[in-house]
């Protein structure tokens, strides 16, 4: 199982998990996986957990693809490597003064 913060949960069709409301009985959420909250995939199953909970039925948790987790992508999570590379393609091809402000 993967301890890397690349999971988010999608609560609807165009929703992304990025918090709870200060008295904790609903989602707010973003269209946006970029704004969404990143977690490791057992944080995310929690929150998904609880997102059913308050009724949000369709509250599944993703990869950093933005598709639904399966059973095969949990037994085989990334490596290393692999998140190594995704960083190396963000400092590379992103350079931070073209989103920091």
């Amino acid at each position: 199982m993967s301890n890397y913060k690349i999971y988010t949960v999608r609560f609807a069709t165009d929703r992304f998990f990025k918090a709870r409301t200060s008295d904790g009985k609903a989602a707010l959420g973003t269209p946006y996986m970029s704004f969404a909250r990143q977690m490791t995939y057992l944080t995310a199953t929690e929150v998904a957990q609880s997102l059913h909970e308050l009724g949000y039925q369709d509250a599944v948790v993703c990869d950093r693809e933005g598709q639904p987790v399966s059973l095969e992508s949990i037994q085989n999570p990334p490596n290393s490597e692999d998140i190594s590379e995704f960083a190396d393609v963000w400092e590379t091809e992103l350079p931070k003064e073209s989103y920091e402000h």
